[in-house]
């Protein structure tokens, strides 16, 4: 039941992000907020936790610390 409803907030999410692509709108703060943790949660809940894959997390990770 839990990924049927992650899966159902995935949909509803990307479909109210991708509404207004075309257009300029202002980002809010809960916007700014709800993103990370949604992409977070999405991770934690669909990662296959295998030795293999958590070293490329990590390394992932620490690529993306140093781009950003």
């Amino acid at each position: 039941m839990l990924r049927i409803g992650s899966y159902i907030l995935l949909f509803y999410l990307a479909f109210r992000l991708s509404k207004h692509s075309f257009e300029f709108e202002k980002v809010s703060r809960l916007e700014l907020v709800v993103l990370p943790l949604y992409s977070t949660l999405m991770f934690f809940i669909t990662m296959t936790w295998k030795e293999e894959n958590i070293i490329v997390a990590i390394v992932l990770f620490l690529l993306s610390f140093l781009i950003g």
